[in-house]
């Protein structure tokens, strides 16, 4: 496929950072090795999880390669691009799955879905009822909770400047599940259903527990009234989150049309990461380091995008808009 200028130079700029990951990937040992393996399991999840909901849909491998991330790469992939049949899924997952890395987060998701206790058979299952987002959502709650873990056993310098970045994701990752449920009019906002959409949320944060734990009668919280589950519009969230500055006013340059939600909670996170850089003998710099990265991909996108629209545009045409976070 015939690439614009733009867009070729968007690729170049990819494929070098990803030679970068993978170069300090190779050279990693101990425990630095196994953080920038789990580092890469959130693109590898998003990976896997494309590739099944495709072959459920029979969409041909040739297509779904275009969509995976390179920095989820892994050999188990291509074979897992050679199941076209849905019948073929059961086997998915004794035969490639449950090699991969990433398998015990899905096994732990099946696990919580199901009371079969055998994974193969509820993947078809899974993959043809349930909303592949809201599947995704399930995998990065336990990915983010098994990152948690892990920098909490390094402790020192590591685990105080990842506890911070972790927890900021963890209630993002809150915040926009709630946000896009009432954009969108998910069924999640329905009141029957949020108790399913609270089962998104983690079990870390500053907004935990108050605003993200599940609640029934016997829940006893500072301040119910700020439980998730309670919010079905965009102004009830911005109450909720009142007490939290950094999210308060994220939301309310949102509110103001300033920019999306997502952009200013973005800018809230390009601080957060450029704190790693300032410490010392600390391995979260290389966390910080591809977030950063892949950030600053997007606003190279962004200005290409708005460099090809504008070459075939004439003067009396809208300008286009250029979507830029500023890193450092």
């Amino acid at each position: 496929m015939h690439m614009s200028r733009p867009q070729a130079m968007y690729q170049c700029c990819f494929s070098k950072f990803v030679k970068e990951f993978e170069w300090f990937r190779s050279q990693a040992t101990g425990q630095l090795a196994y953080f920038i393996d789990l580092i890469s399991y959130e693109y590898q999840i998003s990976n896997v999880i494309e590739i099944i909901a495709a072959t459920v849909k029979g969409t041909p491998a040739t297509e779904i390669i275009e969509h995976l991330h390179p920095l989820g790469r892994s050999p188990y992939i291509n074979t897992m691009l050679t199941f076209e049949k849905e019948d073929n899924l059961l086997d998915l997952y004794t035969v490639v799955l449950v090699d991969m890395p990433v398998a015990k987060y899905f096994a732990q998701y099946f696990e919580n879905i199901t009371q079969s206790g055998e994974p193969s058979k509820a993947l078809l299952g899974t993959f043809t009822e349930v909303d592949v987002n809201v599947i995704f959502a399930h995998l990065r709650k336990i990915w983010l909770e098994d990152m948690y873990a892990f920098c909490q056993t390094l402790g020192g310098e590591t685990w105080a400047t990842m506890k911070e970045v972790l927890d900021f994701e963890a209630d993002r990752h809150a915040i926009e599940i709630v946000h896009n449920s009432i954009a969108v009019k998910s069924t999640l906002n329905d009141p029957a259903n949020r108790i399913q959409r609270q089962e998104l949320f983690c079990n870390i944060g500053k907004l935990y527990p108050d605003c993200t734990c599940q609640v029934d009668a016997n829940t006893i919280l500072p301040s119910t009234s700020r439980n998730f589950s309670r919010i079905n519009v965009d102004a009830a969230l911005a109450a909720a989150l009142e007490v939290y500055p950094t999210y308060s006013q994220a939301i309310q340059k949102s509110q103001d049309r300033v920019m999306s939600l997502s952009d200013a909670l973005k800018y809230a996170e390009v601080a957060l990461l450029k704190k790693s850089f300032d410490g010392q003998c600390q391995i979260s710099i290389f966390y910080a380091y591809v977030k950063l990265k892949l950030i600053e991909l997007e606003n190279i996108r962004s200005i290409n995008s708005a460099l090809s629209f504008r070459s075939r545009i004439t003067q009396d045409s809208k300008k286009p808009t250029v979507k830029y976070i500023p890193i450092f």
